[in-house]
């Protein structure tokens, strides 16, 4: 059974990962929609597309990484006991800020290389691809 402190626990941050995983969503969007910009604009090659092989496997899994990584939220509330001695409620805010933060950083410049890889693929450039020489 579950005290009460646990329940608080999973329900702070089961709500806080809505945010989160609307955050990364942006997020890879947006360094999708940049790499493919700067793909197509500036070493005009064609945009890379979400049904190439591969694209969406390569973000679910960062999804699941990153949504992983998030249960360090978790762990130090778990870790720490009760939360108003020991963790003053600032510190949940501070500790989901920094998770989201350093998630985005990590989340766009994957999405970015996703499809900077996939539009090379296309093209065979840069040892990428089939059509790519040795």
């Amino acid at each position: 059974m579950l005290s009460d402190h646990q329940k608080s626990v999973i329900r702070y941050w089961e709500w806080r990962r809505l945010i989160f995983n609307a955050l990364l969503l942006a997020d890879a969007w947006f360094g999708w929609s940049i790499s493919n910009m700067l793909t197509t604009g500036v070493d005009e090659m064609p945009a890379a597309r979400l049904t190439d092989p591969g694209v969406i496997w390569r973000f679910v899994v960062a999804f699941a990484i990153l949504n992983l990584g998030f249960c360090i939220g978790y762990a130090f509330d778990f870790s720490i006991g009760h939360p108003k001695k020991f963790w003053p409620r600032p510190f949940r805010s501070i500790l989901f800020v920094v998770i989201c933060v350093s998630a985005i950083v990590l989340g766009g410049s994957h999405s970015g290389r996703i499809a900077k890889e996939a539009a090379y693929t296309k093209v065979g450039a840069f040892g990428y691809g089939a059509s790519a020489k040795p």
